[in-house]
């Protein structure tokens, strides 16, 4: 980025918060990835409006990430202004409904709930992420994803807008939300839920995290599951990665975990590289011996070229 660009944002940003050349891997699950050139953290929503509206002004490039959880940052890190929003965490309970700001952890969120008797969250328990990131994707576990709970997302529109969207179920598919195609902000979610025994709402939280450590989840640094499951196949894409012998292969310093065909780890010192060359070779090896087409899951953010992320 233009050194131009960056005093211009170090000396008229609407946010406060303002980092240089900042490291990427503590902001991504994986522990990977390159510098950003300017990383932003707004402490509000106000001070997130506006601080889209100050880029989009300025005609400056710029991604908004959460906790980085489901993302692989290039070893040359991010050009475009980078906008964090983990500080925006503010949770709300009204009736049996509790509204979230895009940047409230799920965990938090899911105990938040628990403690007001509040079920429906459950399933959720135990992954990683926030609030926002979780609607984006339509997370789901457990059998159970979060448009079976939603009922209305705050974000930005075009005219930097804030506009209440109506939960619509044609709008949602696996792993799917109308927010990935027009790419407006999240600002904040509302969520219904149902009141229930509180004492039970745990038992099944606890379940839900320990069947995640059992498989191994928390062991090493990852995104959780490298690829999306598709129906099509008949199985889970780890036992097809399973079946392909990849359970503890190799590159560098990423491996596809030993306990488990669908997540990759980071065994310390893995670069980006490392792990997209995993990817390649698990998408060609499933082609080759089994005409399978694997989606990857997980986002791809930074400097990376087009040959890269090609996987045919």
């Amino acid at each position: 980025m233009p050194d131009k660009i960056k005093k211009l944002i170090s000396q008229n940003s609407p946010c406060k918060t303002i980092k240089l050349n900042e490291p990427m891997a503590p902001y991504s699950s994986f522990k990977i990835g390159g510098p950003a050139d300017i990383l932003l953290i707004p402490n509000s929503i106000l001070e997130l409006t506006k601080t889209i509206d100050f880029l989009k002004l300025q005609h400056i490039p710029f991604v908004i990430i959460g906790s980085g959880t489901n993302l692989l940052i290039s070893d040359y890190g991010i050009r475009e202004v980078v906008v964090l929003t983990t500080s925006l965490n503010r949770i709300q309970i009204t009736n049996n409904e509790i509204t979230a700001e895009c940047g409230a952890q799920v965990k938090r969120l899911c105990e938040t709930a628990q403690a007001h008797s509040l079920s429906g969250l459950e399933f959720i328990y135990g992954m990683p992420g926030t609030i926002g990131g979780a609607v984006w994707m339509n997370a789901r576990c457990y059998g159970s994803e979060i448009a079976d709970i939603l009922k209305n997302v705050h974000y930005l529109d075009q005219k930097q807008n804030e506009v209440e969207y109506i939960f619509n179920a044609k709008d949602f598919s696996y792993k799917k939300s109308p927010f990935q195609k027009s790419l407006q902000p999240i600002l904040k979610v509302t969520l219904r839920l149902k009141e229930d025994d509180k004492i039970k709402i745990n038992q099944i939280m606890q379940e839900n995290i320990e069947d995640r450590e059992k498989k191994g989840h928390f062991k090493f640094p990852s995104a959780g599951s490298i690829f999306k499951n598709n129906r099509d196949f008949k199985i889970p894409t780890g036992k097809i990665l399973d079946e392909l012998g990849l359970r503890g292969f190799t590159m560098g310093d990423a491996q596809i975990a030993p306990y488990h065909g669908n997540i990759f780890i980071n065994l310390g010192h893995a670069k980006a590289m490392d792990v997209l060359n995993l990817i390649k070779h698990a998408t060609q090896l499933a082609f080759h011996k089994k005409q399978i087409h694997l989606e990857p899951e997980i986002c791809f953010l930074g400097e990376w070229n087009k040959n890269e992320l090609n996987f045919s």
